[in-house]
């Protein structure tokens, strides 16, 4: 974990062992076995949301609903494994709830009001005002709104009534609400208040400054129990707090570290460990069990949290200790699956591919000797603190048996929009190991700027006793080293880096890559350079050297489709306007791929950029939002991998034709990498879902023969009216079950069912085809 925000966690009512968490990072994740381990759900079949938790039928267990972005309201036949899509949301959700005693009634609410379903598939406008929460009892609807703070329904959320609410402070929102048997509890960031007569009266039951712990942030109750957190900014650590006679009396349960006097009761785990307890933050998801509501889980910025018995202790669901001993800092650890990191870049020896070092955003880095089945935290080992935050490269000098990284405080710079404003700044710089990687000495003098360093890279044409490497310093411009990394110099002589100073209106500085082809021809990409107003010039692009870095030349200056906007390119340039990575065809250098991205000063510019001319000419092979980076397979001819916002996409053919890896489940890959000693093994950095590793199909085998494998079942027309007809790619047994569970076709089919559905009532149904090699599932509409 560390990287991304997990959100949304969430528990099946009818199976506490199925759990559910979102990442802002674009993940959704999966478990069934009561968090101990997760996986991924496929990013085409939905992705994370950070509004809404999922919401269960509260009869049938395979059936859920949840928020798609964008915007689009899913649901699962399965317990989650496989989603469709029912309804697009006209606009940010932020509550949604299935009636206990009428599963077909769904409320949504958000900054569009409040939308009813009574089939589960049609939905009609019953409120106006914006809606944060909602909390019900099967009869009763509660609602928190902005202008309406407090809002009742007792006609299953056909019309809500206003409720006034004494003790409200009025100069503070509403931020939650929740409801057990006919006692509604209204939080606000200072104080809970409990009514036991339907809103009649209320009362104060609970006030932030009475701990000392931060606002509140969270209420939910069931039974007896009423569960409560906190935010940073009290004496004392956020915590929950928790009251088992119905919100008579309180008590903190939830101790991360040993401040203040607190007695931690969280099991340890290695964010703590290795950095600090208060690294995740306070709570920013948090739910409890319907059935159960001893059971609760935190979710917090890098961590998902759990307690199974009332609060006593907390366990850690996104890591599992795998080391011997205690507890502690600099131990090993195995992932459970739920990983929220981003990384850019790994280093395996070309010869042990059980050793790897990985670079991390936030986390700055992690080492594994056993082929990525344990790690360990990199942290503390000589790089300096203000340069740990991120580790963008890794550079393996294979004649001093030297490895070099580059290192910096500024995180996210790739790709980045935050990061690349004209007036970011940040620490940073280059280490050297001799140990690949277990310990790091930062080269702190020779003339090399404290500043980001995104990538560091080694001239082989110098020899070995006077290595030359260069560094691209973000905000700065391109440097040097003739002695192997002892001096440094500035080489940025026609960069258009000016003297490495950012101002608004002054030069691009941000240089984020720089390679050195076999034959000496040294190379630099600039990216993307906000100024004020968000303004984003085409002066970005590629530069060429051929005097090893004494003087530059842009050859980016006539990309074809990356015309200049008048408003805002006044010198006319003609480039990119967020290119990201560049790749040098080894055995060519006038041959170069360059990736770009999208980005808002209207320019559709993302895609993959080809010059076989040494730049004089370009043309985009491929478009899609952001090309991240470019890989050429060693092992088989023409094979080349794609990192994009689209996953893995691969080429057989030298560019000419694209198929996308549909079984690597998350969108935004960063970095791709052939295993140094196995042909058929992956190693895949992404942008928020961790490090993975995976075996790929043989070259042998074509792209058409990989497509029968990605068939999947094919229902139409959808919504149906009359007929429906149902495509496996197998012989299979048709059954279809109306939303209760009840199964209404039982059908032999070869491989197609065209099936009359005229007698059935209107609602949304689901489909399995039961196959000899699995189960394929799927739903569809149906209007009467």
């Amino acid at each position: 974990c560390g990287g991304g925000g997990m959100f949304c966690p969430a528990v099946s009512p009818l199976n506490p062992n199925l759990m559910f968490v979102s990442c802002d990072m674009g993940g959704v994740y999966r478990s069934t076995d009561g968090g101990k381990s997760w996986t991924m759900l496929n990013f085409r079949q939905i992705n994370g949301s950070i509004n809404l938790a999922p919401v269960f039928h509260p009869d049938n267990p395979a059936i859920i609903w949840d928020d798609g972005n964008p915007g689009k309201l899913m649901i699962s036949n399965d317990t989650g494994k496989t989603w469709g899509t029912v309804w697009q949301i006209p606009g940010i959700p932020k509550a949604m709830l299935c009636l206990r005693n009428d599963p077909l009634c769904i409320l949504i609410g958000g900054d569009f009001g409040i939308y009813k379903s009574t089939d589960g598939l049609n939905f009609s406008k019953v409120f106006s005002d914006n809606i944060i929460a909602f909390a019900e009892n099967g009869n009763e609807v509660w609602a928190a709104g902005k202008s309406e703070p407090v809002l009742l329904s007792t006609d299953r959320g056909t019309t809500f009534n206003k409720v006034e609410v004494s003790d409200l402070d009025t100069t503070l929102d509403i931020i939650d609400i929740s409801l057990s048997d006919n006692t509604v509890f209204v939080l606000q960031a200072n104080g809970l208040l409990r009514s036991k007569d339907k809103g009649a009266s209320w009362k104060k039951i609970l006030q932030s400054s009475d701990f000392d712990r931060g606002p509140f942030t969270f209420v939910r109750a069931e039974g007896n129990y009423v569960w409560v957190t906190t935010t940073d900014g009290g004496k004392y650590q956020s915590t929950a707090l928790l009251s088992t006679d119905g919100g008579d009396t309180f008590n903190p349960v939830f101790f991360c570290n040993n401040s203040w006097g607190d007695v931690p009761n969280l099991t340890g785990e290695w964010l703590s460990l290795d950095f600090n307890c208060g690294w995740g933050g306070p709570a920013i998801g948090f739910c409890i069990s319907r059935t159960n509501p001893g059971i609760a889980m935190w979710t917090d910025y890098g961590r998902t949290l759990a307690t199974f018995d009332t609060g006593r202790t907390w366990q850690p669901l996104y890591t599992e200790f795998a080391d011997s001993g205690s507890r502690r800092a600099g131990a090993r650890w195995h992932s459970s699956g739920l990983d929220v990191t981003s990384s850019w870049d790994i280093f395996i020896p070309r010869d042990n591919n059980k050793f790897i070092q990985a670079a991390y955003t936030d986390i700055g880095g992690t080492v594994s000797t056993d082929g990525g089945e344990t790690w360990r935290s990199a942290y503390g080992h000589g790089v300096p603190g203000t340069w740990f935050n991120t580790t963008y490269n890794f550079e393996f000098d294979k004649d001093r048996n030297l490895l070099f990284g580059s290192f910096s405080g500024k995180h996210d710079i790739p790709g980045g929009w935050m990061s690349n404003y004209w007036s970011s700044t940040g620490d940073g710089g280059v280490c050297t190991s001799t140990d690949n990687g277990l310990n790091w000495t930062p080269v702190q003098s020779g003339g090399l700027p404290d500043k980001p360093v995104t990538c560091t890279v080694i001239d082989y044409t110098s020899p070995a006793s006077d290595r030359r490497i260069f560094a691209s310093v973000w905000s700065d411009g391109v440097w040097r080293s003739n002695d192997g990394g002892l001096n440094w110099e500035r080489c940025s002589n026609g960069l258009d880096c000016g003297d490495g100073t950012s101002t608004n209106d002054g030069s691009n500085t941000h240089i984020i890559q720089v390679e050195v082809h076999p034959s000496g021809v040294v190379f630099a990409l600039k990216t993307k350079y906000i100024r004020n107003g968000s303004k984003i010039k085409n002066d970005g692009g590629l530069w060429r050297s051929t005097n090893h870095g004494d003087t530059w030349e842009c050859i980016s200056s006539n990309v074809a489709g990356c015309d200049p906007n008048p408003s805002i390119d006044l010198n006319g340039e003609h480039s990119w306007a967020d290119p990201v990575s560049f790749t040098l065809d080894s055995s060519d250098a006038n041959h170069i791929w360059v990736g770009a991205q999208n980005c808002n000063n209207g320019k559709v510019q993302g895609g993959l950029y080809e010059t076989t001319d040494g730049g004089t000419n370009w043309t985009r092979i491929l478009q899609t939002y952001c090309a991240f980076r470019l890989t050429n397979s060693r092992y088989y001819k023409n094979k080349m991998y794609l990192a994009s916002d689209g996953g893995i996409i691969i080429s057989t053919d030298s560019g000419n034709t694209w198929v996308n890896d549909t079984t690597f489940p998350f969108a935004n890959v960063t970095r791709i990498t052939e295993d140094p000693l196995d042909s058929n093994l992956l190693w895949v950095n992404t942008f928020g879902g961790g490090v993975w590793k995976g075996t790929i199909k043989r070259e042998v085998e074509s792209v058409e023969s990989n497509k029968e494998t990605e068939q999947e079942l094919k229902i139409y027309p959808n919504p149906a009216s009359d007929i429906v007809t149902i495509e496996s790619p197998l012989n299979s047994i048709i059954e279809i079950y109306d939303m209760s569970g009840r199964l209404v076709r039982k059908l032999e089919s070869s491989h197609n069912v065209r099936q009359s559905v005229g007698d059935i009532d209107s609602g949304i149904y689901f489909v399995r085809a039961i196959t000899g090699a699995g189960v394929l599932s799927g739903h569809f509409i149906y209007l009467k």
